[in-house]
């Protein structure tokens, strides 16, 4: 699957914008140049505008080059990126330093131009209809129809590849885009050479060469003075398989687990929680497997047929492209305060099942880990654990469904 049509174009948001659509990266570093003598001029910015262009330039080479940037991150950039791999949008969206909006496997289904492969489409298409059976079989007039498709689309995609071609809208400073540039090289340098890490690589290379036709790349921005790698991937020798990080709870946390590439792409939108992930060898995490093929559900018409085996069985013959259902390896690190406010966006009957239920999962290992402990911190989580987010205290829902259970099974 090759992403040789990876297109970046430029919103018209986007400031020191050349008639051509290009960006005017002398005019843009000139004006973080201004922006930066507030720091040194007693008379204020108004007099940073005034002053020589030696000046200004001199002032713009001390601080890129010193590693002063971020004088350069007042400069924001709107890209509309088109075909690009979800996970390649992933790498971006796990920086914390941006704004993104992207089509959903979730909302649409996937267009003729996803880079799937014709095994990819028709388990789609199958477990697509029998998502949307299984789902009128147990839940019949209790959701609208919109929904019942939202709920099949958003399981079938499990049998899509991670790097599926799709569209994101990202806005980032100049310096952190640049900064990005600079970490995807670091990955290539140490990468594998794993089928997973070519195809990134081969996305981070197309990304690269559509930055430069843009104008957006300077050098002078692309140091590593601080040895810094993409957040994404743990780094060698933290090895998230073997513990390498302990579980702990308190006023902070620290917690590893599995879950798959769709769940796992909900999770990272929560920017003030640390994530990071590693790709198994294989599958040896397994698969996630949804909760309407189990056996406590209504299967009429599937003449006994064991869908939870089928459902292994499929997904496994497409392995070898990383299905989003495929299990990775996912370390997660916060606050208390902040993974309430991730409680207050996944305990809903709307989040995704999976999402929901490992934040649940994680919830409930915090609760009683506070409780074994005795840390004064328990009363705080209390309150949270024994109903959906309609039910916490000072939220307020602003589309209440009607029916918020935990015993979900989709």
């Amino acid at each position: 699957m090759g992403i040789n049509n990876l297109k970046v174009n430029l919103l018209e948001n986007t400031p020191f914008l050349n008639s051509d659509g290009t960006f005017d990266l002398k005019r843009a570093m000139t004006h973080s140049g201004h922006i930066a003598g507030i720091c040194y001029n007693q008379n204020g910015l108004a007099a940073s505008f005034e002053e020589s262009p030696d000046k200004t330039e001199h002032r713009v080479n001390m601080n890129a080059n010193n590693g002063h940037q971020s004088v350069f991150e007042h400069i924001g950039l709107t890209l509309d990126i088109e075909n690009s791999p979800k996970m390649f949008n992933m790498v971006l969206n796990n920086e914390g330093q941006y704004n993104a909006s992207e089509r959903s496997l979730r909302y649409t289904k996937p267009s003729a131009h996803a880079g799937l492969s014709d095994r990819e489409v028709e388990l789609y298409d199958k477990w697509y209809h029998i998502f949307l059976d299984l789902i009128e079989q147990n839940l019949g007039t209790a959701l609208p129809d919109r929904k019942k498709r939202t709920l099949a689309q958003e399981n079938a995609r499990s049998m899509t590849s991670v790097f599926y071609q799709t569209e994101l809208v990202y806005t980032v400073p100049l310096a952190q885009l640049n900064r990005l540039l600079m970490m995807m090289e670091v990955y290539e340098k140490e990468s594998k050479g794993t089928s997973f890490d070519e195809r990134l690589i081969d996305s981070f290379h197309a990304f690269r060469s559509e930055c430069e036709r843009l104008h957006l790349v300077d050098e002078r921005l692309l140091t590593n003075f601080k040895n810094r790698h993409l957040r994404l991937f743990a780094k060698p020798g933290d090895d998230l398989d073997k513990k390498f990080f302990r579980d702990e709870f308190g006023e902070s946390y620290s917690t590893t687990y599995t879950e798959s590439f769709a769940a796992f792409a909900q999770a990272q939108r929560h920017r003030t929680i640390s994530y990071q992930i590693q790709i198994p060898e294989g599958d040896k995490y397994g698969y996630f497997v949804p909760e309407l093929l189990s056996s406590k559900c209504k299967h009429d018409g599937y003449d006994g047929r064991d869908l939870t085996r089928e459902w292994q069985q499929d997904i496994q013959s497409i392995r070898s492209v990383y299905p989003n259902g495929m299990k990775i390896a996912v370390q997660e690190r916060g606050t208390l305060e902040n993974f309430i406010e991730k409680l207050k966006e996944r305990e809903c009957t709307a989040a995704q099942y999976e999402i929901w239920k490992d934040t649940d999962d994680t919830l409930t290992e915090y609760m009683e880990a506070l409780d074994r402990t005795k840390h004064p911190a328990a009363d705080r989580l209390r309150p949270y654990t024994k109903t959906m987010r309609c039910g916490f205290p000072g939220f307020t829902c602003t589309n209440p469904c009607g029916n918020p259970s935990k015993n979900r099974i989709v």
